[in-house]
């Protein structure tokens, strides 16, 4: 059975579609699928994003489209790849932090092996002070005595804190691995370098040259589930590529009013590509992205949105969220950076929605919805209705 190919397009910058094709790749592969992430934006954001130092990719999209080498040769597999260099040093930075933790907790076992009143420590910290005082040296002050069991016990609990912490980063490495290796075999990665700047340029005589990538494609669309392109912001020859080639589009858009004003050029590209390109093309949805539900404009957004593409846009929502803007600076897809933020679980949500799995049993909120009360289904589904004026729902829940 050949792969479903889904092109992310929208000619508008900033409205997720790096971050939807990393993480909603991701997801498909935790799923089960297997998945081929492919990145056509000069830029390499996606190829970044997937913990991939694009300024050393001799082999990328690039060399394919230009019929270099052949596609198998370019694609990586995942997660087998080198990290960035960006998330080198942040990890660098992090481990440099560790050291300096464990440097100190050093210091202090040095400490207490100096003290001869540590010898008579019990492992349960109960010091019998009165036992360690008549130790010590006739002339020693019992001040000074305190000072000192003071000490030796702050320095005990730092390291009984710095056992927990090892203790923790160890069990969320090891469940990161495990998540991982559940992706092996499942996900892939076509990247992408500066290089694609010129490929336009380069076939702009070439005969066929909106059918490159489509042709590239044709000897392996049988060894994945689902292909996910990442196009570029723009309605060039990469993005008509990435169309003809696709069997279906997922437009991103943003919950911002300029963001509706470029979905009618985006929808007459569409229809020149089925015209002239590829008939057979479908819009696969559109997902509305960046939602702010305190803002009345994010509600005014997706009425409008659903209302002029009805079915066809995404029941799940892409909220606001800091932990999908930090994702990728360490190199990372949001389901291994932080797999229990909001955005980790709307992306799951999404991959669910296009594989077809529908929910054991609706939300809370989806059940307002079918009461007609919208605006505060949505408000609890992302947790900021109130109540009161003063008191949000998850405050009074935990009151």
């Amino acid at each position: 059975m050949s792969a479903k190919i889904i092109a992310i397009c929208n000619q508008k910058g900033g409205t997720g579609k790096t971050t939807t094709a990393v993480n909603l790749g991701t997801a498909l592969a935790a799923a089960g699928k297997r998945v081929l992430l492919i990145d056509l934006d000069p830029q390499g954001n996606s190829t970044s994003g997937m913990g991939l130092d694009k300024a050393k990719e001799a082999r990328s999209i690039y060399n394919v489209i230009i019929e270099e080498i052949p596609i198998r040769q370019a694609i990586k597999p995942y997660p087998e790849v080198q990290p960035t260099k960006d998330s080198e040093e942040k990890t660098a930075r992090e481990m440099s932090n560790l050291e300096n933790v464990m440097s100190n907790l050093e210091t202090g076992e040095k400490l207490m092996s100096n003290q001869k009143t540590a010898e008579k420590l019990t492992s349960s910290l109960d010091i019998d002070l009165a036992s360690e005082m008549s130790n010590l040296p006739k002339n020693s002050k019992k001040k000074d005595a305190e000072k000192l069991m003071s000490n030796l016990k702050s320095e005990m609990s730092n390291l009984e804190t710095g056992e927990k912490l090892m203790s923790n980063l160890e069990n969320v490495m090891s469940k990161q691995k495990s998540e991982m290796s559940n992706l092996i075999g499942k996900m892939s990665i076509l990247p992408s370098n500066v290089d694609l700047t010129g490929a336009e340029i380069e076939l702009v005589a070439v005969m066929g040259r909106e059918y490159r990538l489509k042709k590239a494609l044709e000897p392996i669309k049988d060894e994945y589930d689902f292909i996910i392109m990442d196009s570029p912001p723009s309605l060039g020859l990469l993005t008509i590529n990435s169309l003809t080639a696709a069997t279906s589009i997922l437009i991103p858009v943003q919950c911002e009013y300029y963001a509706l004003e470029g979905l009618t050029q985006l929808m007459n590209t569409i229809a020149l590509v089925r015209d002239n390109l590829n008939p057979a093309l479908e819009i696969e949805g559109v997902l509305l992205t960046m939602a702010d539900y305190r803002t009345r404009l994010t509600q005014e957004v997706i009425a409008e949105v659903r209302q002029h593409f009805k079915d066809k846009v995404y029941r799940t929502v892409i909220p606001r969220n800091i932990r999908l803007t930090e994702a990728p600076s360490y190199g990372k897809p949001i389901l291994f950076y932080d797999k229990d933020s909001i955005g980790a679980r709307k992306y799951n949500e999404l991959a669910e929605e296009i594989i077809g799995v529908e929910p054991a049993e609706p939300s809370f909120a989806n059940r307002i919805k079918t009461q007609g009360t919208k605006k505060i289904a949505q408000a609890v589904e992302e947790n900021t209705i109130v109540i009161s004026e003063k008191i949000p729902v998850e405050n009074q829940q935990e009151k």
